[in-house]
Formats: structure tokens, C-alpha cells, sequence
């Protein structure tokens, strides 16, 4: 039995395959990650500035799958003078 699991770790370190499926499966969830951070900091920039338009700005979050795109989201979002103008970011 312990010579069994020996293999099977050889196995999960050291098989190409295995160790790219690892990473990948890391990478995916590290960016998911990000993305949900970034969610959480749009909405909670826009409860802070912009409070009547959190449901926007959850629906804008979940729509955009570029992590780029949403950081510069927020940032128009908190640098923006007006409702009108968040309104209209959030809304494109």
C-alpha cells in the first residue's frame, strides 16, 4: 500500500501532464479570484460614491470577464464627477 502512494506522488510531481493540469487548474482559480476581488471593490466604490446604483454596478461587475477591463471600470467609476457620468459607465 505504501509503495502504491510513493507511485501515485512520483506520479503527481513529477508526470508533465498532471503538473500542466495542475497549473492550469491554479491559474484559473487564482483569476477567478482576482475577479471577485475586483467584483466586490466596483460595488463597494460605487455603495460608497454612488449608493443608488449598486445593482448596476453588480450587473456591470458580472458581465465583464477581462480583469483589465473591470480594474479601469473602477477607476472611471471613482474618478467619476457625477452620478450621470458613473451611470453611464457603468451602463457601457
Amino acid at each position: 500500500m505504501e509503495e502504491e502512494l510513493d507511485v501515485f506522488d512520483r506520479l503527481l510531481i513529477e508526470d508533465p501532464f498532471v503538473r500542466k493540469q495542475w497549473a492550469k487548474g491554479f491559474a484559473e482559480g487564482f483569476t477567478e479570484s482576482i475577479k471577485k476581488t475586483a467584483r466586490s471593490g466596483l460595488v463597494d466604490v460605487v455603495i460608497t460614491r454612488f449608493p443608488t446604483l449598486v445593482e448596476l454596478a453588480e450587473q456591470r461587475g458580472d458581465r465583464v470577464e477581462n480583469i483589465d477591463v473591470l480594474l479601469e471600470v473602477i477607476r472611471l467609476v471613482a474618478a467619476a464627477p457625477n452620478e450621470a457620468i458613473a451611470r453611464f459607465i457603468l451602463s457601457t
